[in-house]
């Protein structure tokens, strides 16, 4: 485990992704609600994830609320300072493994489906969203997504099955490790 190598390795994959802009940062079609508002506001004008202040990487909420290219954006964030100060930033596990979890994979996602714009596909499996959640994604990224991935499977016992499903049902594909 060489926790230096892999945030080396998450900085190269994720430096020119760009920043998605203001007016991105959550989804036009989202209840505006005090909750929204205050990620948007966390979020605004963060050009660089490197930089993202530690007050808004505590928050685990942002991750839920960002719109998909704000989040693909500022995840490097998350990992990156998960690594450094796993007791000081919000843990982004979960996002990445609870779509691809065996149990729900296949079922009909149910989560906010109704506020989801016309045009999206309201049938989407857990398995289909969290591959458009993270359809933007290189595969340097996902790479070194699975580098993180691979440290928290030592690093967090607890959340060993839900990292070892999402890496055999998403992520080692993804990465173009399979």
């Amino acid at each position: 485990m060489d926790i230096q190598r892999t945030i080396n390795e998450i900085c190269e994959a994720f430096s020119e992704r760009h920043y998605p802009g203001d007016e991105c940062l959550v989804d036009s079609y989202a209840i505006r609600d005090e909750e929204l508002l205050e990620v948007e506001n966390d979020f605004k004008g963060q050009a660089h994830w490197q930089t993202l202040p530690v007050t808004v990487l505590a928050k685990g909420e942002p991750l839920s609320f960002l719109s998909d290219v704000a989040y693909c954006f500022y995840l490097p964030a998350y990992l990156v300072g998960h690594l450094k100060s796993p007791d000081a930033v919000a843990d982004p596990i979960f996002h990445l493994t609870f779509s691809f979890q065996e149990d729900i994979k296949d079922s009909v996602l149910r989560l906010a489906r109704e506020f989801w714009p016309p045009d999206v596909n309201r049938h989407l499996t857990y398995l289909e969203w969290g591959t458009r959640r993270h359809e933007s994604l290189t595969s340097k990224q996902c790479k070194s997504i699975v580098a993180y991935l691979n440290i928290q499977l030592e690093l967090d016992p607890y959340a060993k099955d839900e990292i070892e499903e999402a890496l055999l049902n998403f992520w080692w594909n993804r990465a173009g490790l399979e």
